[in-house]
This record gives C-alpha cells, structure tokens and sequence, in this order.
C-alpha cells in the first residue's frame, strides 16, 4: 500500500514539471554568417567595439514589454581557455557590464546578456569587449562577420576591418504558470489533467493487479 502511494505521489511530481516556469527567447534581428573570421585570442591588451544600428524586425513581431537581451558568438579554440574579460553595453545614458571566465564558455555558440536596464533593442546601443587577463594559447575568441548592415567594429587590424560583431538580438519572454493554464484556449491543462488521470489509474490498477494472491492446483486442500 505503502508502495503505490509512493509511487502515484511521484508519477503527479514528475507529471508537474512542464508547469514550472520558463524563459523563451525569440530572435529580432540578427547578423549573417558570411565572411566569419575570428578577432583574435582576448588576453591582455585585447579590446573591440562597436555600435549598433538595428535592423528590421520580423513582420508582426512585437516585443514591448518584454526583456530585450543581445548574444554574441565566442569560439574556444576547441579547448579549455583561462582568463576573463568584460562585456559592455551602453544606450543613452545607461551602462551595464558583464566579467565573464573563458572557461565557461562553449565553442562556436552564443552567450547572451540581457540588460537589467531598460533596454530597447530598436535603438542604437554601443558594445564593447575587454580583456581583464589571457595568456596566448589559452584564451577564447569571437566571431566576426562579414555582415554590416548593424554597424562596423571599431578596429585598426586590417585581417577585421570592415568586420562587424556576430551578433543575436532577442526578446526574453518568461512563461509562468498562469500563462501556461491559458495555451490554446486551455487545450494544454485538459491534457494534462487527462494525461495525469490515466497515468493513476494505470499505477492503482497495475498495483492491484501484483496484490492478488496466486493460487496454484497443487496448494489447494485434497477432498476425500
């Protein structure tokens, strides 16, 4: 008894995991990948900027209200980097800064930062990458790319000039419960509670199915 109890708490448990609350990230404008290259390993003395001038946006996509974050695209060299570096923002008159460790970075991906300023990715908005430290050989990089309709980095090294930053603007979306319980005009929660129901009833019927004692021929009484 002790046993389906347990079980059947820990069926509903791991049933309500979908309702816990999550973030979604929806692209706004973004720069091609043609004509990548790399700035170069950022260590000591390394330093990038650019500004930003926003592209379009999809048709129909609105993002008011929402948090509006930006990615950039690090490469590690397929290897564990050492050192940091810091990753700064600014519009008008607001200003955020980010430290981040090469070694928690992942090779060729975006790292997105979002700003707890208010943050309005259809204004232009400045970036900035500094090295704190780095050593040559064990230190990480970020893509360029041949792509400058956002704006151009601020560089005198011919191998990046005319470059710009890889670059994702998105809007951050949290999806609490109480949206969740509204997802197709409900059709979501019907499923879940039918889901749940059938998952019980099959745990209650599977337990009282192992509960029934098993009579064999030969252990039932002789008759004279």
């Amino acid at each position: 008894m002790k046993i389906r109890a347990l079980a059947i708490v820990l069926f509903i448990t791991v049933a309500c995991v979908p309702w816990l609350p999550f973030h979604t990230q929806t692209t706004l404008y973004k720069t091609g990948a043609t004509g990548s290259v790399p700035a170069g390993e950022i260590r000591r003395g390394f330093s990038l900027s650019q500004t930003v001038t926003p592209g379009p946006t999809a048709d129909g996509m609105k993002s008011e209200g929402l948090q509006h974050c930006f990615g950039l695209k690090f490469a590690t060299y397929m290897r564990t980097n050492g050192g940091q570096f810091d990753i700064g923002w600014q519009q008008g008159g607001q200003d955020q800064q980010w430290r981040v460790a090469a070694a928690d970075l992942a090779d060729n991906s975006f790292r997105y930062f979002c700003p707890d300023a208010d943050f309005m990715a259809r204004d232009p908005f400045h970036l900035q990458v500094t090295a704190v430290d780095g050593e040559p050989g064990r230190s990480a990089t970020l893509w360029l790319v041949g792509d400058t309709r956002l704006g151009q980095v601020d560089a005198e090294a011919d191998n990046i000039a005319g470059k710009a930053l890889a670059l994702d603007v998105t809007a951050r979306e949290r999806i609490a419960f109480g949206t969740m319980l509204r997802v197709n005009h409900g059709a979501f929660l019907l499923g879940w509670i039918c889901t749940v129901l059938v998952g019980v009833l099959a745990l209650l019927f599977g337990f009282s199915r192992v509960a029934e004692p098993t009579v064999h021929s030969e252990d039932w009484p002789a008759t004279d």
